[in-house]
């Protein structure tokens, strides 16, 4: 058996990825005070508090990180960092780990923590007979075993260059198998974790709230109990100026998604912080080709060389952005530089949609009703309509988006992404169990799992710059634009620290009363 982290950092995760910038409202104290609320706020309401059902990778771990913990976390640069397994390894073939779990930690119920308890987590995650959504992040995983108490046996189906950063993420996040066999399926209304915060309240479409777990296992670097806070408060804010103005008041501490024209502002503000993460957040419009009448290829055609994404970044990000060549930012290992990407020429787009066929009503572009989503989907609409093809908007709020376009029951979506991400999407976007196969894609699974098995960087690199130039060439999805997720962090907070996958972890953070 080999170490885990030096037989897998290189082969297994996703590398390249950019840091955060070093920043005061990041740094570390050694004086830290305990007591007080810390309110952070979302765009993206979880649609459900089971790791296993969220329907939002990469956004959801920002508020499950409260309440729940992973065998491993990865840091901003992708180290493994261990959490509830304190020692791993993994066979010379590859396809077996064995984890050696923390000893004296309990569940927020009491339950304890032992290798039969993550057993129950990862073993429920992929199970065939109740598929769970973000399952396929799993998806090479064969099973879990409990081989002592404290010893976790995992067994793979083949070595597999994304199950280390799904162990890391949402997906490999433990849960008390007693509180999920007491609530069944409400149990993404009632979580429990061992995380250094409890689940209190949830009032849909306003916050979320969360009390200090008392028993937390883990410790500071000064040996002071953890966590400082009382609690935390997640609060959805999907407008963008709603979100500004309580940054300024005060009454928000940590503030997510903000937009390029607000930076100088925080910027000039002595009280605030603007921190860069990890990801490049960008838009990309999907088709469904699940049924008419985006199952005409022409027509998907005509509506991608419609898009003038060039005039679009000006609008949107005008100096902080960047036009989306792929699904990865240039500074992304996986950045695929020479893909033939799908060129702005409307006089095409209309010779495309008169071969198509299509004499229906106006195609409908359904989107969230949010920040800069509309603003993208007027210039959209405009762009349409100047090559001759006539279109119209359906604004939603997100649940009813999620609950639409995951369901089939769309034509044309505009929706954000991540990118890249610790927790790698490729499987879960085209793979043969897909959660989150917007556009009903089938013609990909093969290389999915080709992609998924190859642990060579760039073997595995140029199988997916194959997999961009299929949804290119075949209009799947048009990437638009997008720029560096940007948070505002109150001057006040102390003690954050942030991992690859942007989340903020918060059980060292503390408040300047």
């Amino acid at each position: 058996m080999r170490d885990l982290n030096a037989a897998l950092v290189g082969a297994l995760l996703l590398a390249g990825m950019a840091t955060t910038v070093s920043h005061p409202a990041i740094a570390q104290s050694s004086d830290p005070v305990r007591g007080g609320i810390l309110i952070q706020s979302t765009d993206v309401e979880p649609a459900s508090f089971d790791p296993g059902f969220g329907n939002a990778p990469g956004t959801d771990i920002r508020a499950y990180r409260l309440i729940y913990e992973n065998l491993f976390i990865q840091d901003e640069q992708g180290k493994l960092i261990p959490q509830l397994a304190t020692d791993w390894s993994i066979s010379e073939d590859d396809t077996t780990m064995t984890f050696q779990l923390r000893e004296g930690v309990t569940f927020h119920d009491g339950t304890p923590l032992n290798a039969e308890a993550v057993t129950y987590n990862l073993n429920r995650m992929i199970s065939s007979e109740n598929p769970t959504r973000n399952g396929e992040f799993l998806g090479d995983l064969a099973s879990a075993e409990a081989v002592d108490e404290y010893t976790l046996k995992l067994t793979m189906k083949q070595p597999s260059a994304v199950i280390i950063s799904a162990l890391a993420n949402e997906s490999g996040m433990i849960g008390s198998p007693t509180a999920m066999e007491e609530h069944g399926s409400d149990f993404g209304r009632n979580p429990v974790g061992t995380g250094p915060f409890k689940f209190e309240s949830w009032s849909s479409g306003d916050h979320i709230s969360f009390t200090k777990f008392e028993d937390y296992w883990q410790t500071g670097e000064n040996g002071d109990d953890l966590p400082y806070l009382d609690g935390v408060e997640v609060r959805v804010i999907v407008d963008a100026t709603s979100k500004l103005i309580a940054a300024e008041a005060g009454t928000v501490h940590i503030i997510d998604t903000i937009q390029p024209r607000d930076y100088a502002k925080i910027e000039e503000n002595p009280e605030l912080s603007l921190v860069a993460g990890p990801e490049t957040l960008f838009n990309l419009v999907s088709f469904n080709l699940t049924q008419p009448p985006f199952d005409n290829v022409k027509l998907r055609q005509a509506v991608a060389h419609a898009i003038d994404r060039e005039s679009l970044l000006k609008v949107i990000y005008p100096e902080t952005g960047m036009v989306m060549k792929g699904r990865f930012p240039p500074y992304a290992q996986e950045y695929a530089e020479n893909l033939n990407d799908v060129t702005y020429d409307p006089e095409l787009a209309a010779e495309l949609y008169a071969e198509s066929g299509y004499d229906g009503p106006p195609i409908t572009l359904t989107l969230i009703q949010r920040d800069p989503d509309t603003t993208i989907a007027q210039v959209l609409l405009a762009q349409l309509q100047q090559a001759g093809i006539p279109a119209k908007l359906e604004l939603l709020e997100r649940l009813s988006w999620t609950d639409k376009v995951y369901g089939h029951r769309y034509e044309m979506a505009l929706h954000r992404w991540g990118s890249p991400a610790a927790n790698s999407d490729i499987s879960n976007l085209y793979g043969r169990n897909g959660g989150a196969n917007h556009t009903g894609v089938d013609a990909l699974y093969d290389l999915v799992d080709q992609i998924r098995g190859t642990l060579d960087d760039d073997k595995r690199n140029g199988l997916l710059a194959d997999l961009q130039q299929y949804l290119i060439d075949n209009a799947i999805q048009v990437t638009l634009v997008g720029q560096r997720e940007h948070w505002i962090v109150n001057n006040k907070v102390h003690g954050l620290t942030q991992e690859q996958n942007g989340a903020f972890n918060l059980k060292a953070a503390w408040l300047e009363q």
